[in-house]
């Protein structure tokens, strides 16, 4: 089913769980809270120039929408170069995305529930001008495998990625995150957290409760660690260290995490150093790097990746005989 509309106010739920919607082309000026929302079949849709106003949720749960385009005359919304998406123009935010969105590197903001739902979404590029993630906004993307978070990213809200059930891989830049409330943004079924080599900070409830999370890795930039940093990985049986200076960690920075039973690798020249400092010196046994293999470290359970690190402290990734740097990005 088509549905054209002009009229200048469509309602609050007018549309809610229309399952036989398939194609949307409105030009009113108000689209009410959750107007469309869980209409499934919605396949394609046109916002004309004249929408002014779109309230929340107005295409929640709408999982099928693989077209979105935006009146380039609209002064209030756009779906700029072509990104098939819905952005809000005076925030660079976009509001609701397509399965076939591709970000611009203009937007700020992925909205809440941008990407809730899209279960064939199996791979999204973050720009670096991206700086907020809002609550839930890639919850339900199922068959997404992997997610790089970029450098500028300051906030990630609460189940950005909640039932993100394949997710299993999360590359972290981001430098000047500031956490909001008590919870890891990343699913438990994370294997793999692969910290960028210019990461100079670990926040709060970065990673927790990532049960099948073997091991990690902190390059040789990172200075601090904060309270509650890293937590309730129960399988977590090796970090390495690359920095010479052992990182400043606050009290708690490995709360609810039995260090006793992790092996803690440091650089040679650095272990006494790590043996005195303030919770490293909690680990049960603090070996040289060299004696884990320090050109070869493997970071997963799965034996499909490994670190190789250089003699400056960088590394490299080597998944699935195909080479990457800490960024996610194909060398």
């Amino acid at each position: 089913t088509t549905l054209v509309t002009n009229s200048t106010n469509i309602g609050e739920s007018a549309f809610e769980n229309c399952l036989s919607l398939t194609t949307l082309v409105t030009n009113s000026t108000n689209i009410g809270e959750s107007a469309f929302e869980n209409c499934v079949a919605l396949n394609s849709i046109c916002i004309g120039n004249k929408v002014r106003d779109i309230g929340i949720n107005a295409f929640l749960g709408c999982s099928s929408i693989a077209t979105l385009k935006v009146d380039k005359e609209n002064s209030s919304y756009d779906s700029r170069e072509d990104c098939n998406a819905l952005i809000k123009t005076s925030e660079n935010t976009i509001i609701r995305a397509s399965y076939n969105t591709i970000i611009p590197n203009t937007i700020t903001e992925i909205g809440a529930d941008a990407f809730a739902g899209y279960s064939v979404l199996d791979s999204i590029t973050i720009p670096n001008s991206v700086i907020n993630i809002a609550d839930r906004a890639f919850s339900g993307c199922t068959s997404l495998p992997s997610i790089v978070i970029s450098e500028n990213v300051q906030f990630i809200g609460a189940n950005a990625f909640a039932a993100c059930d394949n997710l299993t891989t999360v590359y972290w830049n981001a430098n000047n995150y500031r956490t909001r409330g008590f919870s890891c943004p990343f699913p438990s079924g994370v294997t793999e957290f692969i910290i960028g080599e210019n990461v100079e900070k670990l926040p709060a409830w970065l990673i927790h409760y990532m049960e099948n999370l073997t091991s990690l890795t902190l390059p040789k930039r990172v200075k601090s660690v904060e309270e509650n940093a890293i937590g309730n990985c129960n399988n977590l049986t090796t970090i390495s260290s690359l920095s010479l200076i052992p990182p400043k960690a606050a009290n708690g920075a490995f709360e609810n995490l039995c260090v006793s039973d992790i092996t803690l690798y440091v650089p040679t020249e650095s272990v006494e150093d790590y043996k005195s400092a303030n919770e490293w010196k909690n680990f049960g046994m603090i070996l040289p790097l060299e004696a884990a293999g320090v050109d070869n470290i493997l970071i997963s359970g799965n034996n499909q990746s490994s670190i190789k690190f250089l003699r400056n402290g960088q590394f490299i990734i080597i998944r699935h005989g195909e080479t990457y740097n800490a960024m996610g990005q194909e060398l």
